[in-house]
């Protein structure tokens, strides 16, 4: 996968004065997804050993209500992708039939803890849950 990084500071490609840039005719710069990936991923990792350093260990939690497969995938590669950069998860897999007051209160109680700095609930939900 390619990422294009435009230049919107060069001056109109067809030889206009304007202050609008011509948007049929734009030069940009190939970037690779995976190079982008890894620039940032170096920029979270700065920014965790700042906050450890100030004595916070960031966490995220994931919520995985139900057993969807693809979602129980796309929730282990957040856990995998937060250790690589020293983010703490915590995991909360939640069966199907949870009525949603009681997800709302583990939501809450998420919410309320403060070594948790982030709350991932993962889409879908079950057809009950609003």
């Amino acid at each position: 996968m390619a990422l294009w990084k435009f230049n919107i500071n060069l001056p109109c490609a067809v030889g206009f004065n304007c202050h609008l840039k011509c948007i049929g005719i734009m030069v940009g710069t190939r970037m690779g997804g995976l190079v982008v990936a890894e620039e940032v991923k170096k920029e979270v990792i700065l920014e965790v050993d700042a906050l450890r350093a100030r004595g916070t260990t960031p966490c995220l939690a994931t919520v995985l209500v139900g057993d969807d497969p693809a979602s129980a995938v796309y929730v282990r590669n957040k856990h995998k992708a937060c250790a690589q950069c020293g983010i703490q998860t915590k995991d909360y897999q939640i069966p199907t039939d949870t009525a949603q007051g009681q997800l709302e209160g583990i939501i809450e109680d998420i919410n309320n803890n403060d070594k948790i700095h982030g709350v991932l609930v993962q889409m879908p939900l079950p057809e009950h849950v609003d």
